[in-house]
């Protein structure tokens, strides 16, 4: 039974499960249209998976070098299929979405502004990985963009209320911080050559 659940938000999403299947079935009577929506979900599902585990396993080879592609996507599916598994994973989705999300947006914004803003568009990449070119920054690190993504984090958690574009606020204000910042610290550079 649902009301023995000791997992009060999986009872919720078996009841929308349930209620997403009664109306598909009352939408669309015809059972060879329900296999065939059923069958695009699962392939879409398939899809969106496999690009999300190339793509971690691709991140984790750049990371650590000694690991080849194959060993890294590996462990990629490993680590995801163990989080899958976990309830806590499972019953706190939105939770942990929102905290990617916190991530993401002040990396975009900051993204977006050196790549449009400071560079803009062009990105010499025989010189991304040289310790002396301009993409090196202080041993490797842009402290300016570590320091916007830090404070942009810190405006989605305290500043912007639930009920304002966290996500957008915080793109556009981190963006614009490391924008700023970025032409104070040239502006520095500048000044002691």
């Amino acid at each position: 039974m649902v009301d023995d659940c000791p997992y009060p938000q999986s009872s919720a999403k078996n009841q929308s499960n349930r209620f997403l299947i009664q109306a598909l079935s009352s939408t669309y009577p015809q059972a060879g249209v329900l296999v065939v929506i059923f069958v695009l979900l699962l392939l879409d599902n398939v899809s969106i998976n496999s690009l999300n585990i190339y793509t971690g396993g691709l991140a984790l080879e750049n990371m650590l070098p000694a690991l080849n592609r194959a060993t890294a996507t590996m462990a990629v599916s490993v680590v995801g299929i163990l989080l899958s598994g976990s309830q806590d994973v499972v019953s706190h989705l939105i939770q942990y979405i929102d905290v990617i999300g916190s991530m993401f947006a002040p990396i975009s914004g900051i993204i977006i502004a050196d790549i449009v803003y400071l560079h803009r568009w062009r990105i010499n990449t025989s010189q991304l990985f040289d310790p002396a070119g301009p993409y090196w920054y202080w041993h490797g690190f842009n402290r300016s963009a570590l320091a916007c993504m830090a404070g942009g984090m810190v405006l989605y958690y305290l500043v912007i209320p639930p009920s304002l574009l966290k996500p957008l606020l915080t793109f556009v204000v981190t963006g614009g911080a490391y924008m700023l910042l970025s032409g104070f610290e040239r502006a520095g550079t500048v000044a002691r050559h």
